[in-house]
């Protein structure tokens, strides 16, 4: 990380320099200077675009408050100091009174800067995938984010149509870049809408989207309409009456016997100036999980709908957790990071998954060294959160959870796109990762001794392939079988295999047992903390110290209790 913060500051310190020396020759300006000026104003714009490219930069590898800071000191200074110098280049442009060559000559410069900038189709078309990259997702619907998405997306790849790319043949990574930008309401509809496709395609799901904006702004112009005018139903006209709130209703009371005034809808437990239930509290559901989980504890609201009027054993919702399908509501849902790990061996007798030595390259062609696992379990790749921090690579924000052995979830939160290249052949394939904090324990599990076997005289991709070590990155089904050459050598009678890939031979399969000893399996998971488990008892067998009623009951007994007389034993008269 050190080395590569050094190589960015080099960067600022020479686009910095380069800016000193265009201030010197302002300083040092005469009239026999002024031709210099227009390469002047070209150089000064590639400097001042080079600094703040490499402030961002930094500011990507290293943020601390105290590096902002100075970043941001010194976007300032460096802007003024562009802007004078700016301004006194175009001041001393040299021009020629009573002559068309001025104008000429302005345009031949601009014109000769316009074209070394954008008509680069090499650049551009690295461009606008960049940008296709970069576009902000969807977080919750919204008509006018998501319209903007399609409308920028679209853009983006009538750009790379226009510069002759075969965007028709990119289906699989449109259409998934896409899907990976959209919020969670829109993508379960997508899937509801392509159950039986075979295949996602840009074209498809393109169209649904802009059909979904269409849909959600017909609705919302509608419920506007409504709620504006009233609600007007064969020709009678009626006023939208407000829909009371009822939770855990035993028997309803007459509306008579309740108190003249209507029954409102409680204000939201956080004291917003807006009149909504919790769960749709703009505040609540922008705070992390457990903060919410502390905000229903404090106000001894139901952990399943989130009600005031009773806990969350006197529910009476047919709704749970959409997640867990447990007794409590989505937003309070918490996963625990579990780690799960399974193995079978005897003594005598071990399974060899297939493992290699690879170069990994980031966008700026830095390779990095990494031991790659080649899972064809796996229906994703993974990259360690370890190593991805070293790629000088943009990693893309997701929303991904992953199950794996035991139906163990974790949220993935990351990925990003690398080029991995074999170390020993001329073999490189470009694949998407999604970002773990661990994707692998130690491969294998524990030494094995190969002194007695015999080993052909081939290139191994691992030649530690006995001994346990790191595992950087996973290399799922998707890409799997495309590095196999489907040859295979045999290493001897109750041996693994010798499999060719492009990465080199690898050694897969078990050695044979011939013992009569015990065979052990283990499964080991992350167990659950003792706090969180008494957590889980407390959440659903909480006792209210008052009686739970609800608003209706509430009200009915505010109104006997101020109406009705009572005697000396307490029984009303």
């Amino acid at each position: 990380m050190e080395k590569k913060i050094k190589a960015v500051q080099l960067k600022k310190r020479i686009a910095v320099e380069n800016i000193k020396s265009l201030e010197r020759f302002q300083a040092e300006y005469s009239t026999e200077d002024a031709k210099q000026i227009p390469e002047a104003l070209e150089d000064l714009e590639k400097h001042k675009e080079g600094f703040f490219a490499a402030v961002s930069k930094l500011e990507e590898l290293d943020d601390s408050d105290t590096m902002i800071e100075a970043c941001i000191m010194e976007r300032i200074d460096i802007e003024e100091r562009c802007r004078k110098l700016k301004s006194f280049l175009r001041e001393h442009q040299p021009k020629e009174e009573g002559s068309l060559n001025e104008t000429t000559d302005n345009y031949s410069v601009t014109w000769a800067a316009l074209l070394k900038r954008y008509d680069n189709s090499r650049l551009l078309i690295r461009e606008y995938y960049r940008k296709l990259h970069y576009l902000p997702g969807v977080q919750s619907v919204c008509v006018d984010k998501l319209t903007h998405l399609v409308d920028e997306f679209t853009r983006f790849v009538n750009g790379l149509v226009k510069l002759k790319e075969p965007v028709d043949s990119w289906d699989t990574p449109l259409s998934n870049m896409l899907l990976m930008k959209l919020d969670r309401e829109t993508l379960l509809a997508w899937e509801k809408h392509s159950v039986h496709f075979t295949k996602d395609k840009y074209k498809d799901v393109i169209a649904f989207v802009q059909d979904r904006i269409q849909i959600l702004k017909s609705t919302n112009n509608f419920v506007s309409d409504q709620s504006a005018s009233g609600i007007k139903v064969a020709g009678i006209h009626r006023h939208a009456v407000q829909r009371r709130f009822v939770a855990n209703v035993a028997a309803s009371c007459p509306t008579s016997a309740v108190s003249s005034g209507s029954i409102q809808q409680p204000k939201c437990p956080l004291e917003c100036a807006e009149d909504h239930p919790l769960r749709s509290c703009p505040v609540f559901i922008g705070k992390e999980v457990q903060h919410r989980r502390d905000v229903v504890s404090s106000k001894r609201l139901c952990w399943n709908c989130l009600s005031s009027t009773h806990q969350v054993r006197a529910c009476k919702s047919d709704y749970s957790c959409r997640t867990c399908r447990e007794r409590h509501h989505t937003l309070l849902h918490h996963t625990p990071p579990r780690t799960v790990t399974m193995a079978a061996h005897s003594d005598d007798d071990k399974v060899f998954l297939e493992t290699a030595n690879v170069q990994v390259k980031d966008d700026y062609g830095n390779i990095f060294e990494a031991r790659a696992l080649l899972d064809s379990g796996s229906m994703s790749n993974f990259i360690s959160d370890e190593f991805a921090r070293k790629l000088l690579t943009s990693c893309n924000k997701v929303n991904v959870a992953v199950s794996g052995i035991g139906n163990a979830v974790q949220q993935m939160k990351g990925s990003i796109v690398a080029t991995v290249q074999s170390k020993t052949q001329s073999f490189a394939t470009e694949m998407a990762f999604l970002v773990l904090e661990t994707p692998s324990a130690h491969i294998p599990t524990s030494p094995t001794d190969i002194s007695s076997w015999k080993m052909p005289d081939v290139a191994l991709a691992d030649t530690n392939f006995n001994l346990p070590g790191h595992i950087d990155i996973v290399i799922g089904g998707d890409t799997f079988w495309e590095l196999h050459t489907g040859r295979k050598r045999s290493i001897g009678r109750g041996k693994p295999w010798l499999v060719e890939t492009h990465f080199g031979w690898v050694v897969s399969g078990n050695t044979q047992h011939s013992s009569s000893g015990p065979r052990v399996c283990h499964l080991a998971t992350h167990d659950i903390p003792l706090e969180e488990i008494l957590q889980r008892f407390w959440e659903s067998e909480t006792i209210a110290e008052d009686p739970v009623l609800s608003v209706e009951e509430d009200a009915c007994e505010k109104h006997y209790s101020s109406t009705t007389v009572r005697n000396s034993a307490g029984r009303g008269i």
